[in-house]
């Protein structure tokens, strides 16, 4: 995915249009107001219809890495090509195609058909029947939304982001907080994977009644309420809290919006969001929070984290991948307000660019961040994958157990037995040019852990610890191997463990 697609993707939208005029933005009372059967109706309609994750990953691998405005030709036309009830769905609620009113009937059934024209959700222009919200599939449940590209401030829906972070919750049980909710997807997908209760809250009453909506839709049960942060929650406590507040830059003299911008540089909305977690996690609570951060000239990302945080006793785990350029976020945040590429983009491009500079933004990393409640002294560990796609919820939970298993006592973690990460390589590189020149490093199929270069002491101590579990007989051959006695390699042996344990390239499970 392209660095301007990427930056889309992060904003929550799959595809932005290509027409100049931005569309009216939906009336959600009107949505609000259609019965539950009609409600219902829309839903069974696009589910029959076979419209799913499935088919937008196919439409998503049409020219890839190409900017927007290029692929969508070649995705309406595969989607007309395909003409199923599926790809019809996807050309009025996903790629803001017209259709022929014929085959929106056909596809959607004349109830659902019925219900989402009496809402002004589908309307007619001289083009054909064009769709005034976006519906996107996401978890086995159906979102609707607004269109990224509507006037004023639009509601997002489930994009790229939204799927990290979906993956990342896992199953959580209990009572499930959503800050910053939007449409309220991943509120409702906890609650589909069977947390006891959820809760959403947002800014603005537009995204509340969309959530509320799609409670219907869905057939589930969820609280909602309108309000800054957590202020409407204050004084409660959850076992899961999730949010991905918003995280763009802001440049002087622009319109704050609620759903894209999150300070001059971008993270003082998540930072304020960390200082109020404490209040918020009940004993045995998690936190999960994406968003992204200056990778500037500033105090170091974890004292930045732990100073948002407070003084409290809570660990946090800093996933941090890395992100968008200055160039590339200017273009894909300016590419985002007008994908026409039109003088407006010139413009916003340009304003974002001048900002960073004079923020001294450098770069972004791309934040995944747990916080738990500590056991014991508070730790922060903060670790620089290079991407966040193998930190599923399994991947994070592990990677607690591991540095768990490295904060042991010496002796402790000189007993203890330890294993390979599943997916981790340790490769060896032969210059072509010169034989001598041999390089070796470990990488990771399956995308957790840091990948990094060994010296070949490292290296001779990693296939000691890949054949012999337990970390004393470990170390043993690889004292043997150097003609060394044991105790003279006691210290490296285990400074590498516990650095290989957090690093993702060990594991404690089997």
């Amino acid at each position: 995915m392209s660095a301007l697609n990427r930056a889309r993707a992060s904003l929550g939208s799959v595809l932005c249009p290509t027409i100049a005029k931005m569309p009216a933005r939906a009336d959600t009372d009107a949505l609000t107001s259609l019965p539950d059967v009609q409600v219902a109706a829309i839903g069974d309609a696009l589910r029959d219809a076979g419209f799913g994750e499935e088919l937008l990953a196919r439409t998503e691998a049409i020219v890839p890495n190409q900017l927007d405005r290029v692929r969508l030709p070649l995705v309406r036309r595969a989607l007309r090509a395909w003409a199923t009830p599926a790809s019809v769905c996807a050309r009025l609620f996903a790629y803001e195609d017209r259709v022929d009113e014929r085959d929106a009937v056909a596809a959607l059934g004349a109830i659902a058909y019925a219900a989402l024209r009496d809402a002004g959700m589908l309307i007619e222009d001289a083009d054909g029947l064009v769709a005034r919200v976006r519906m996107m599939p996401l978890g086995g449940l159906m979102f609707a939304s607004d269109e990224f590209s509507a006037e004023g401030d639009p509601v997002m829906g489930p994009g790229a982001t939204t799927q990290e972070l979906a993956r990342a919750m896992g199953a959580p049980r209990g009572r499930v907080l959503d800050v910053g909710c939007g449409a309220g997807s991943l509120a409702l997908i906890a609650r589909a994977r069977g947390a006891e209760s959820v809760v959403g809250v947002d800014i603005d009453p537009r995204a509340i009644a969309y959530a509320r909506f799609n409670t219907r839709l869905n057939r589930l049960d969820a609280a909602w309420d309108v309000g800054d942060l957590t202020e409407p929650v204050a004084g409660q406590r959850f076992d899961s809290v999730v949010s991905q507040p918003p995280f763009v830059v802001r440049p002087e003299g622009f319109d704050a919006t609620t759903y894209l911008h999150g300070g001059a540089r971008g993270d003082e909305l998540a930072l304020r969001l960390l200082g109020a977690l404490d209040g918020l996690l009940a004993a045995d609570g998690r936190a999960v929070v994406l968003f992204d951060t200056p990778t500037d000239r500033g105090p170091a990302l974890g004292e930045r984290i732990r100073g948002a945080l407070g003084a409290v006793r809570l660990d946090s785990f800093v996933l941090a991948a890395t992100g968008l350029s200055p160039d590339q976020a200017s273009v894909g945040y300016a590419a985002a307000a007008d994908a026409t590429l039109g003088s407006r983009y010139h413009d916003l491009a340009t304003r974002y660019r001048d900002h960073f500079d004079r923020q001294a933004i450098t770069g972004l990393s791309h934040i995944l961040l747990v916080v738990v409640r500590a056991s014991g002294a508070p730790r922060s560990v903060v670790l620089h994958p290079r991407t966040l796609r193998g930190y599923d919820a399994e991947g994070i939970a592990q990677l607690q157990r591991d540095v768990a298993t490295a904060a042991r006592d010496d002796e402790a973690l000189w007993r203890s037995r330890l294993f390979a990460a599943p997916g981790a390589l340790l490769v060896q590189e032969q210059s072509l040019t010169g034989p001598d020149e041999v390089r070796t490093r470990v990488a990771f199929t399956r995308g957790r852990g840091i990948e990094q270069e060994l010296s070949d002491t490292a290296g001779l101590l990693l296939t000691c610890l890949r054949d012999e579990p337990l970390v004393s007989a470990a170390a043993q051959s690889y004292a043997e191997q150097l003609e060394l006695g044991t105790q003279a390699v006691a210290a490296e042996v285990l400074s590498f463990v516990r650095n290989a344990l957090i690093g993702g390239l060990l594991t404690s499970a089997e």
